[in-house]
């Protein structure tokens, strides 16, 4: 779609967007680079588990069922 909107081949936009990702790359991190998630941890120190959406969830519909907010 960008090709179209642009006017040009796709053969050519891919070939331009290789381009400018290798010039980045060689230059450093592409200004548009985050930062890495803060970890959150216990007063104690300790990192919390990794926890998936499914854990979340049903943490959540537990507190839901016992009348906690």
């Amino acid at each position: 779609m960008e090709s179209a909107l642009r006017g040009v081949k796709l053969k050519e936009l891919v070939a331009e967007l290789l381009q400018s990702g290798l010039a980045r790359q060689q230059g450093g991190p592409p200004p548009s680079c985050r930062s890495p998630l803060p970890v959150i941890r216990k007063a104690t120190g300790i990192p919390h588990p990794a926890l998936s959406n499914r854990e979340i969830e049903n943490m959540l519909i537990a507190e839901d069922a016992n009348g906690r907010s």
